[in-house]
């Protein structure tokens, strides 16, 4: 795990703050940023993927108290098949600016993405003109069965 990843955290009981989850589900997530570079690997291509200024795991990667070191907190490594939905007008080429949403997975200090969908992305200077949005928020839900016995806590890092 890494901060910034989305997930959903299950609990069967919560006893102390310290109560450790009993399942924790990725959850898929979009990054924007720009191709650096593209390499075949396997039945994949590789692109290194420059993540955007805002994006939440360089931010999060220099806060106090972090267990797991990123190697690049700046860079990630993003895995594309045939599979993929493309829904993007501008070419998978280096260079251009890209929204990629899959599950992000921390790879000793390496942030990796098994990618599910491509979209054109958004340059820094329409970011920063847009209207609502919400980088870095933080939403959490506490759901508790009747008798107290079931507890679901989700947290959602959005970007």
């Amino acid at each position: 795990m890494i901060a910034g990843q989305n997930m959903s955290v299950f609990s069967q009981s919560i006893v102390s703050q310290y109560t450790g989850a009993t399942t924790i589900t990725l959850m898929p997530q979009t990054v924007n940023g720009t191709v650096l570079s593209a390499t075949p690997s396997g039945g994949f291509t590789d692109y290194t993927v420059s993540l955007a200024p805002d994006n939440l795991f360089p931010t999060l990667a220099v806060q106090p108290g972090q267990t797991t070191l990123l190697s690049n907190p700046t860079v990630m490594e993003i895995y594309v098949d045939g599979s993929v939905q493309r829904l993007n007008s501008q070419p998978l080429a280096s260079g251009s600016t890209l929204r990629f949403n899959g599950l992000v997975f921390n790879d000793s200090g390496t942030l990796r993405m098994d990618c599910a969908q491509v979209n054109d992305g958004v340059t820094a200077s329409s970011q920063s003109n847009s209207v609502g949005s919400q980088a870095g928020l933080v939403r959490t839900t506490q759901h508790v069965s009747n008798g107290g016995a079931q507890t679901m806590t989700t947290t959602t890092l959005t970007h």
